[in-house]
């Protein structure tokens, strides 16, 4: 890979872990149960 590629990939793999910690914190406050397209919604 060259270096604009480990960039990409790199903000690629942020970008990811920001998401998965916003939609765990969701579920967290808001619990367990809500539809799929609730957590769609609120996360958008």
């Amino acid at each position: 890979m060259n270096s604009r590629e480990d960039t990409k990939t790199r903000n690629i793999e942020e970008l990811s872990a920001i998401v998965v910690d916003c939609a765990y914190h969701l579920h967290v406050e808001a619990g367990p149960g809500l539809l799929e397209s609730v957590y769609a919604v609120v996360l958008s």
